[in-house]
């Protein structure tokens, strides 16, 4: 077996308790439950900002090739009576701007509260789930320096 040649050929190293502690961030599956950890805070904090309040703004800008003003001075001028005719009236303008805006702020939301506690003790679970396996491993690195 070739593995088994590469193993004994491999040089063992031999580190204090110390060293062996310092070491532990380089350990995968420690990394691998703390990357879990921070994508568990990041859930927590994307529920939380479903109570955070929501702004939205839109504008627009028109250009068009004519104007379409209603002239009622001509048309009343036709009447055999004399009336005062009413101001003109754009219907389509050259240009026209054009903007809108919102405010959505969460007042009561009593499923967001329950989604956001959920997700709370999910990365509270997770952090902890690192911490033990952190402890495990020191206790291990300890129960092997003492020959235990």
């Amino acid at each position: 077996m070739w593995w088994m040649a590469w193993a004994a050929a491999a040089e063992v190293q031999e580190l204090t308790l110390d060293e062996a502690m310092d070491r532990l961030d380089d350990v995968p599956a420690l990394r691998i439950a703390a990357g879990r950890a921070d994508a568990a805070d990041g859930i927590a904090r994307q529920v939380a900002a479903t109570w955070q309040p929501v702004i939205a703004l839109k504008g627009s800008y028109v250009h068009n090739d004519h104007s379409v003003i209603l002239s009622f001075s001509d048309l009343f001028a036709q009447l055999p009576v004399p009336i005062d005719a009413p101001g003109d009236a754009t219907l389509q303008p050259l240009q026209a701007w054009t903007a809108t805006g919102s405010v959505q702020v969460p007042l009561i939301a009593p499923t967001n509260w329950l989604e956001a506690r959920a997700a709370h003790l999910q990365a509270e679970g997770a952090d902890h789930t690192v911490r033990e396996q952190v402890l495990a491993m020191q206790a291990g690195l300890v129960s092997a320096s003492a020959g235990v």
